[in-house]
């Protein structure tokens, strides 16, 4: 039977990382000589090299951002304002194999092995140089891994190396919260006082470790704003900064100027939902770390490295786990991690191992109404086949880069009829979760592609008007957020357009009964819906929060991306259960309904 080719990936961390025995010098970390192995010396710049040659070649089993990473590595090699110091990869190598595990890790006591997709980390973060003045390229980085890779040991590992290398120099340990801030400080003292070879006197004082040998200093911080105000660190790492819930990304951005070597690592696995969706802060500051791929020339200050499995991926498929966990194989044995996943499986928390192992932004556990219920509903409607009948509208509008909608609810046999009509802006939109849609989507006859600046609400209410024309639409019919932005649109709609509209407020009481209703519809094939690429995008966007007697509605903030459509239905739903197309819910939570 042919070995498996991830086996081999394995097999290759492994041989690269063997323990290499240094030869100490008279300083605080002294200049370390590297022992032969396998009849030649192997420097940190040859493992970092040997590393991107693999992945190039593929040999190691690696995401289409690895392997960008990778190939703009070599780029660099041919730019000629910048260069590689190898002297200070070679050192950083030396330097981690004079250490032992220290931490609760069933590697304990055994020498530290810095695996090669570490070495191309702190290779890329830290001896890239401008040939004009020495300082580092690279001001930010981004890192992206599943959990249980050695994150926080490596962050650790470079605050210490820092700290001891350069006197004075203080590093900073940021996270969400202290206590996942105190991980790392936690490895930073064990690589401090734990080490055969050399321990150096430390003192903790409450989150902060002062070097007694050279004045440096780590410290555990909890990233609220105030507690980032006057820090002059040499290094940032942000732990986990798909929680973050300030801006703490742009806060240390600020600060690094204020040195030439000053720099931010920012390392997490993937966000989920909780954390804001695709739409969080996180979520907005990692785009840079995806552009820097894409563009070598426009970013060069930002460092990626993003180990996610690809889009197409399928998770249960294990020669895919490499791509997310490149310590697979080290840290954590590959038998473990299918023993993992089966539990992951039989408990029903996939969406867990996508996000937390497979290191992907996971919509498993968001999806509201499933595609294959949708399939069910949807189907080819005209529009104009329908004129005369009663109608019911929901609209809404978005003042610049959300989707601009209107509902229109026809009651015709005795079930509703859904036509929605969208307005989709292009400016500013690159990193919408619909944005790589929007060119298909020009080719649909009811989805308005808008380039200018602005929605153009003039469209918006012709649209209305033809509406009205065309259906009969009673007082009070056309609802629309009543506390929403754009008030002077809808004033001018009601009193020079007379179009009859009726404020909506986006509460739990009001959208959740309407909410449940309208799955009822779907989920009993007691709607019909005009086929509708849009909408359909934002109803696999939705993500709910739940009040507390158990009424759901949408929330932007916790959706993966845009929910107008949705909205305006709902709005369209209340307004006809109000005038009496159909009876109230009787249910008012969502556990009284089989869903």
């Amino acid at each position: 039977m042919t070995e498996p080719k991830y086996m081999k990936t394995i097999e290759a961390i492994n041989d690269l990382s063997k323990p290499i025995h240094p030869i100490g010098a008279n300083r605080l970390i002294p200049r370390l000589a590297v022992q032969p192995l396998g009849g030649r010396g192997v420097s940190g710049s040859e493992v970092l090299q040997k590393y991107v040659d693999d992945i190039l070649s593929g040999k190691i089993i690696a995401g289409k951002m690895v392997i960008k990473s990778c190939e703009r590595h070599n780029h660099m090699k041919t730019q000629e304002d910048i260069y590689f110091d190898a002297d200070t990869a070679d050192d950083f190598l030396a330097f981690s194999k004079t250490l032992i595990v220290s931490d609760s890790h069933h590697l304990y006591g055994s020498p530290f092995i810095l695996l090669p997709w570490q070495m191309f980390v702190v290779g890329s973060m830290l001896c890239w140089r401008w040939k004009q003045d020495n300082g580092v390229v690279f001001k930010s980085g981004f890192g992206e891994l599943s959990r249980g890779q050695g994150k926080s040991a490596l962050v650790a590992l470079i605050g210490v190396y820092l700290a001891l290398r350069w006197p004075k120099t203080e590093v900073v340990m940021l996270a969400n919260k202290k206590e996942q801030a105190n991980i790392a400080l936690s490895s930073a003292m064990n690589f401090l006082t734990e080490q055969p070879s050399q321990s150096y006197e430390t003192t903790q004082v409450y989150s902060e470790l002062r070097i007694a040998d050279n004045g440096s200093s780590i410290k555990a911080i909890a990233s609220a704003l105030k507690s980032m105000d006057g820090m002059r660190a040499r290094w940032y790492t942000l732990d986990e900064g798909h929680t973050y819930r300030d801006d703490i990304f742009q806060k240390v951005v600020s600060a690094l100027p204020k040195s030439r070597d000053s720099q931010s690592f920012s390392i997490s696995t993937a966000g989920g939902v909780e954390d804001g969706g695709l739409e969080s802060i996180y979520y907005q500051q990692r785009r840079v770390a995806v552009d820097c791929l894409d563009n070598y020339n426009k970013l060069r200050t930002i460092f990626s490295y993003l180990a996610n499995i690809d889009d197409d991926d399928a998770i249960e498929d294990e020669k895919n786990w490499l791509k997310s966990s490149p310590s697979l194989g080290h840290i954590i044995s590959i038998q473990d991690y299918k023993r993992a996943f089966e539990g992951y499986e039989s408990t029903g928390r996939l969406a867990d191992w996508e996000r937390y192992h497979c290191c992907r932004f996971s919509k498993l556990s968001t999806s509201w109404i499933e595609d294959a219920i949708l399939d069910d509903v949807e189907c080819d409607l005209n529009i104009e086949d329908f004129f005369g009948k009663p109608a019911f509208i929901g609209v809404d509008l978005s003042k610049s880069m959300d989707i601009s909608s209107v509902a229109v609810m026809v009651w015709s046999d005795g079930i509703p009829h859904l036509f929605c009509e969208h307005w989709v802006p292009t400016r500013r939109t690159k990193y919408r979760s619909h944005a790589a849609k929007i060119e298909d989507w020009r080719k649909i006859p009811n989805i308005n592609i808008v380039d200018t600046k602005t929605i153009d609400y003039d469209s918006i209410g012709e649209y209305l008007l033809y509406i009205m024309k065309n259906f009969k639409v009673k007082d009070e019919s056309v609802g629309i957020d009543a506390l929403g932005g754009v008030k002077f649109v809808t004033q001018n709609w009601e009193q020079d357009l007379k179009i009859p509209i009726i404020g909506i407020p986006q509460t739990i009481t009001m959208l959740g009964p309407a909410l449940i209703t309208l799955e009822t519809l779907i989920r009993e094939q007691q709607i019909k819906i005009r086929r509708d690429p849009c909408l359909r995008h934002c109803i696999n966007s939705v993500g709910l929060i739940e009040g507390v007697n158990g009424d759901r509605r949408p929330c932007k903030n916790t959706s993966s991306g845009q929910i107008d459509p949705v909205i305006a239905t709902l709005q369209a739903l209340i307004v006809a259960i109000e005038h009496g197309a159909m009876k109230k819910p009787s249910y008012q939570t969502a556990d009284q309904i089989n869903i």
